[in-house]
């Protein structure tokens, strides 16, 4: 019975702590290595994907040249010029040259917190054969490669994890949304952050692919950037 009673109220003390209610959340090392697996950059782009990802669109064939070098690195790509000449509609089609679905997580276990990865907002869904229905882990969900665009108004602190105070749930940063998928600043430098800093932000996560995060309780945890 002593035995019940704590289970109990521990159970009633992590509720108070956090009201997150759905499918189990899966550890970090298995969000971790679900990213590795599913990377773009794990199979280069070719030409025909970038062709199928373009075709309702007339591009230059110098800029398509270009692009499909730039894709062909798995490194950051910058596109300049006037307002108006199709920089966004390029970017919001690139994500598709990479091809397949993937399938995120609901939420990671990180320590003694949860972080939620899946914003309906953000990702779409993908259909899932439903004869195979059974056998897909309800934690998981498939969705279209993200494509996930930002503006004015990311700040330095949406680059975080943010806690939720009412209901202790940990929200993931914009850029971990867009893992496996392309992340998009549009209007650069444009933001509310000066662009130094933001730049000085990207340093390490640009270059190693991966980022460091602070958690609500203190802790810095590595996490995937792909």
């Amino acid at each position: 019975m002593s035995s019940r009673r704590t289970v109990m109220n521990r159970a009633s003390r992590l509720y108070d702590r956090c009201t997150y209610y759905g499918s189990a959340p899966v550890p970090l090392a298995d969000y971790v290595e679900s990213v590795a697996a599913q990377s773009p950059i794990r199979d280069r782009p070719t030409m025909a994907d970038l062709k199928h990802a373009l075709k309702d669109l007339l591009v230059h064939p110098g800029i398509f040249c270009q692009l499909g070098q730039a894709l062909s690195s798995g490194a950051a790509i910058c596109l300049y010029g006037a307002p108006g000449n199709g920089k966004t509609s390029l970017t919001e089609r690139l994500t598709k040259a990479f091809g397949s679905d993937i399938w995120i997580p609901r939420a990671v276990k990180v320590d003694d917190e949860i972080m939620r990865i899946y914003a309906p907002a953000i990702h779409e869904l993908a259909e899932v054969d439903q004869a195979n229905m059974e056998r897909v882990d309800a934690r998981w969900v498939r969705i279209k490669r993200p494509t996930v665009i930002v503006g004015g108004e990311l700040t330095l602190e949406s680059l975080e994890l943010q806690a939720d105070r009412a209901t202790g749930i940990v929200e993931a940063p914009v850029h971990l949304k867009s893992n496996c998928g392309t992340l998009v600043i549009d209007d650069f430098g444009r933001q509310r952050v000066i662009t130094t800093d933001l730049l000085n932000r990207w340093i390490v996560p640009l270059e190693k692919s991966y980022d460091f995060l602070n958690t609500p309780s203190g802790k810095k945890v590595q996490f995937p950037f792909e």
